[in-house]
Order: C-alpha cells, then sequence, then structure tokens
C-alpha cells in the first residue's frame, strides 16, 4: 500500500523543510509516524508505504527525498538490506521494536534509530539532528562552523572555512583542505551542497564544487582555485560566470 500526502511531486509552500517517507509494513505504526511528521514544521511528508518495493516505486517519482523514517524488520526485503542500497542518497532513521538492531543502525549510516512505540521527543531530536547535516545549522551561518562526516570508519570534524573544492566520484565525494589533507567520505554530490552554505560554494561541472572565496583566476572555460584549474561545465556556465564577477566585485 502506498499512501501520497497532498503534492508528491512538489509543494510550493513548503520552505526549508526535509521531504520525508514512512516505511513500515504496521498500518497503526505508520498512522503514528504519520502524525508525528506532519506536527512537525521542520518535515513535509511525501509519502508512506508498507514495504521496501512500493517505497522504491515512489522514490523513483518523488526523486528529492531527504529522510526515510524506516522499519528494520518487515515482510520480503529488510529495512538493513533496503539502507545497504540508499546509503549516500538519503539519510535514514530508522524504525525498530528491537535495540539489537542499534549497532547494524550505525554500519549502513543511519544517521539514528527509533524505538516503538517511538515517543515524541525522541522523535524531534532525530529530525533536529536530521535538519542540521541537511542545512548544516543554517545557510546564512559564519564560515567558522563545521559539518561532520565519516571518513574511514571515523568521524572527522571539518572546518567548513578550510573547505578548497569538492570532488564526486559516483556515491563518494573528496574534499580537498588548505593545508591539510584531503578527506574522502561516502556522498553524494547533492548531499554535499546540502550541508555547505550556498553564499560560500557553487558547483561548476558535475563533479566539482568549488569555494568561491578562493578562486585564484576564471575565464569563460575554466577557473583555478587552491592551485588547480577546474572546467566550467556548459550547462553552468552562465551561472558561474554570473557568481564569479558579482563576487569579484
Amino acid at each position: 500500500m502506498i499512501e501520497p500526502f497532498g503534492n508528491t511531486v512538489t509543494d510550493p509552500g513548503r520552505k526549508r523543510k526535509l521531504t520525508c517517507g514512512i516505511v513500515d509494513d504496521e498500518p497503526l505504526a505508520r498512522r503514528g509516524l504519520r502524525r508525528l511528521a506532519e506536527m512537525n514544521d521542520m518535515l513535509h511528508v511525501a509519502w508512506s508505504a508498507d514495504c521496501v518495493e512500493r517505497a522504491e516505486a515512489m522514490m523513483r517519482e518523488v526523486d528529492d527525498v531527504d529522510l526515510l523514517f524506516l522499519d528494520i524488520d518487515m515482510p520480503g526485503e529488510s529495512g538493513l538490506e533496503f539502507a545497504r542500497r540508499l546509503m549516500g542518497k538519503c539519510m535514514v532513521v530508522f524504525i525498530t521494536a528491537y535495540s539489537a538492531f542499534a549497532i547494524d543502525s550505525y554500519e549502513v549510516e543511519a544517521i539514528d534509530y527509533l524505538l516503538k512505540p517511538v515517543q515524541p521527543d525522541r522523535f524531534v531530536k532525530a529530525v533536529e539532528k536530521a535538519f542540521r547535516l541537511k542545512f548544516a545549522e543554517g545557510i546564512k551561518a559564519a564560515p567558522s562552523m563545521t559539518v561532520c562526516v565519516k571518513s574511514d570508519r571515523r568521524y572527522v570534524v571539518v572546518p567548513i572555512a578550510d573547505i578548497v573544492y569538492v570532488e564526486g566520484m559516483k556515491d563518494y565525494v573528496m574534499f580537498y583542505l588548505k593545508e591539510k589533507p584531503r578527506v574522502v567520505t561516502r556522498m553524494t554530490m547533492k548531499g554535499a551542497l546540502g550541508v555547505l552554505p550556498e553564499e560560500m560554494f557553487l558547483r561548476v561541472n558535475k563533479s566539482f564544487i568549488v569555494n568561491l572565496r578562493m578562486v585564484e583566476a576564471y575565464d569563460s572555460a575554466s577557473l583555478t582555485v587552491g592551485g588547480t584549474g577546474i572546467p566550467i561545465g556548459k550547462v553552468y556556465r552562465d551561472a558561474v560566470l554570473a557568481r564569479l564577477a558579482g563576487e569579484k566585485k
């Protein structure tokens, strides 16, 4: 069963909210999660589904889902198996009746897990964590803020002001830092854009995001940042040149 809520493709009135989906085979659990989510002004609930197969169908239709509330123990493919395939594509909060699954949840980089019956205060904390990860404590925050990413089985705190540029490679990105070793983490380019301040960073082609404040030189075809030449993609060119012209005034 799939239960779409409102317009599943876009919600013009939604600003600074996480688009979420709910996956649980228990109707009462789905309704309870839906009520908690709809009372939270940080969330826009796009749909709910009772199994992984139907959840995947909805994710193909609603391609900008930020967060999944995902039951672990379901008929057919389990939530854990689904989460392994989703790694880097969206954030996951597991919903489970068994605390023994907590360790497994961290192996697939879930941002939190909630025990059934879900308590409203724990639900709010999980949503707040997801919101911080998506919006990096606020897009307009000072450049001294940091982003925390998982790299080589450890969590690394990266000062955003030290990021020179970001290179994407399939489901991984590399943060190139000023006077520090690069940091590799499992994340999509969309995910990287979501945690970086938009007034500081701009995507210049399919594979690179640059810190505008560190651009040393540019022309209509390429730019130099941190001593590295990076081509400007054709579809990005007008936006990139306009932003660079504004930065250099």
